[in-house]
């Protein structure tokens, strides 16, 4: 898609898990979007909305004196490029390597829907929390992260994977994975 803007859009509307998303208000809109770019003319939201639902990637129907946006089929796997997108949890491999993967992460006070929504992405791909920005998985999940990191527009030094093999009381996080 060459329009980054409505490509944006669109993978913030699939973050948020908006197969029906409310937009009732343009406050709705700009607060989905509020992480993803700092400023953006209301006259540049509604062109990026209307690219995609003349290109079939959104849906919009009024009910009820409400308007519902919803992503197409084809808007699902055009937003569906980073990997994180197409998985529910990080595949276990069938073997576990005895390695440990960490995702640091550093994120400024006034990034905080980025940081929100990193902790749920997080959450959501496997991972469970080590400490407040630590997150811990027993997997590869290299790709995962850099498309993270790539997609939030983030540096390396707002997110890093460390990968080690021990952790001090593994057996709380050995019996955590096992069990999820």
């Amino acid at each position: 898609m060459r329009n980054t803007f409505s490509s944006k859009l669109l993978q913030a509307l699939l973050i948020a898990g908006a197969t029906a998303l409310v937009l009732s208000s343009p406050y709705a809109a700009r607060q989905l979007l509020k992480g993803i770019r700092k400023e953006f003319s209301e006259r540049k939201l509604k062109n990026s909305f209307y690219y995609l639902r003349q290109r079939g990637f959104i849906k919009y129907e009024e009910r009820n004196g409400h308007a519902f946006l919803s992503l197409t089929k084809e808007g699902k796997r055009a937003a569906g490029q980073y990997s994180f997108f197409n998985k529910e949890k990080i595949s276990r491999p069938p073997k576990w390597d005895k390695k440990w993967r960490l995702v640091l992460f550093d994120i400024a006070t006034e990034h905080r829907s980025k940081r929100n929504a990193l902790r749920f992405l997080l959450k959501r791909l496997g991972f469970v929390q080590f400490q407040k920005s630590a997150w811990l998985l027993p997997f590869e999940c290299e790709k995962e992260v850099e498309d993270l990191k790539r997609f939030f527009n983030l540096s390396d030094d707002e997110v890093r994977l460390i990968v080690f093999d021990n952790i001090g009381n593994m057996n709380k996080y050995i019996s955590f994975f096992k069990s999820n």
